[in-house]
């Protein structure tokens, strides 16, 4: 679709940028939304020499396997990119640490539910901890936020379990 956009040059300016659009519309439509992320014009800027010879050699060939193996090369590239920086991102850089302390009451809270059966709802964080329900739902929000529980129902019915 890309390089087929490309070729009929619908635009005076930018027809490359529309072009790169619809292939990211196209990789989003079928799972691959890569928008921030993935930035397939940095690999086609680093070697435009490159980029225009496997756009002319698909009328030369009148195959666009060059142009699919150049393009899945740029998001194999791309892809990469993105994996070092997720590898090289360090949970502190993205959270801070206070975050991730957990003050007793709500330590008292993971510990009820240690049991593979168990329940906690806000009420009883409320009756067992002497709290109000906003301070409850709060505090279970934040576990569950944490990904330490996992909320079940709606509304006033929401129970919480342990990961």
């Amino acid at each position: 679709m890309q390089i087929e956009i490309i070729k009929l040059s619908p635009f005076e300016n930018a027809t490359g940028r529309v072009a790169r659009l619809l292939s990211h519309l196209i990789l989003a439509k079928y799972g691959y939304n890569l928008r921030g992320f993935l930035v397939l014009e940095d690999y086609y800027r680093a070697d435009i020499v490159t980029l225009r010879n496997v756009s002319k050699s698909i009328e030369l060939h009148g195959s666009a396997t060059i142009w699919l193996e150049y393009f899945s090369l740029g998001v194999v590239n791309g892809m990469q990119k993105v994996i070092n920086n997720i590898q090289n991102t360090t949970p502190s850089s993205i959270i801070s640490q206070s975050y991730w302390k957990l003050n007793e009451r709500l330590e008292k809270i993971i510990s009820f539910l240690e049991n593979p059966n168990s329940k906690i709802t806000n009420k009883d964080v409320q009756k067992q901890f002497g709290v109000s329900q906003i301070t409850a739902s709060r505090d279970l929000t934040k576990l569950t936020s944490m990904g330490i529980l996992l909320s079940h129902g709606k509304g006033r019915s929401i129970t919480y379990t342990k990961i």
